[in-house]
């Protein structure tokens, strides 16, 4: 079977079948084919874990299809988009991402630049607590 028909037939298959055959035919290298480049950068996305503390995405093979000119943006991401983008992407894959952006296609640079802006946030104090522990309108 040819690589090409191999991720044709994945994109209808079940976990355990896609990431078999991730390993048979796409494990060592990439073909700048389209229909390649699609099925390896969902397998390297971990869809199926997505927005879970389990989400282990494979960043050198999303940087790879990238690379070669894989960019577009997955149809669940999509639903993401109005609900808490921030929370979607553990800070460690955020932190990596952002350090990198342009190895990374722009969707998820968007989370990840979300998620960080999220974390800075969260440990800003506001002024009023500061003014009221210090006293500075006693």
């Amino acid at each position: 079977m040819s690589i090409r028909a191999a991720c044709s037939f994945a994109s209808g298959a079940d976990f355990t079948t896609t990431q078999a055959i991730y390993k048979k035919y796409l494990s060592a290298s990439l073909d700048d084919d389209p229909v390649i480049l699609d099925f390896a950068q969902a397998e390297a996305l971990d869809l199926e874990n997505f927005a879970t503390a389990g989400w282990n995405p494979k960043l050198d093979l999303i940087r790879r299809s990238y690379d070669l000119g894989q960019a577009s943006e997955p149809y669940m991401f999509h639903r993401f988009v109005r609900s808490d983008r921030a929370n979607v992407m553990p800070l460690a894959i955020a932190t990596q991402i952002t350090q990198n952006p342009s190895l990374y296609p722009g969707y998820l640079v968007s989370l990840a630049e979300d998620r960080c802006k999220q974390a800075v946030a969260s440990d800003i104090v506001p002024v009023a607590d500061i003014a009221e522990r210090e006293g500075w309108f006693v």
